[in-house]
């Protein structure tokens, strides 16, 4: 019975050690997976409105179908996209003032640390933006 007992409390233990193991360096076996964060910000001080379109590259397979999403808002607004590392992104953003002023509207794609990839503006009456970038 004794013999029994410990030959169970060693499998548990080699199995524990085992499993600690395998937790605690899963996350240096590899990078596959990981994300990048892409953050999309127009800036007009008015209504305006946007589509995003993402093309999704992946290099295992074949390009996706085009991702498109509207979006309309009203002074400063952000979206945060994320994208996986194995993926390259056709990126574009076009977004439109929806009034006939001289205010300037502002359309980034930026980093999530704030670096800005590229951005383009207007002051036109109704105004629109398109920006277009691959994201690696």
């Amino acid at each position: 019975m004794v013999a029994r007992y410990k030959s169970s409390l060693a499998a548990l233990i080699i199995g524990s050690a085992i499993l600690l193991f395998s937790v605690a360096f899963t996350g240096f076996l590899g990078e596959e997976g990981t994300e990048n964060h892409v953050v999309i910000e127009v800036e007009y001080g008015q209504n305006w409105n946007a589509t995003i379109q993402i093309n999704a590259l992946t290099r295992l397979t074949t390009p996706s179908e085009p991702s498109t999403e509207a979006w309309r808002g009203f002074g400063k607004m952000t979206k945060h996209l994320v994208k996986m590392e194995n993926e390259e992104w056709n990126l574009t953003v076009s977004a439109c003032k929806e009034d006939a002023s001289f205010g300037h509207m502002y359309v980034r794609i930026k980093l999530e640390d704030g670096k800005i990839l590229k951005s383009a503006s207007t002051n036109d009456p109704f105004g629109k933006v398109k920006i277009s970038m691959l994201i690696p």
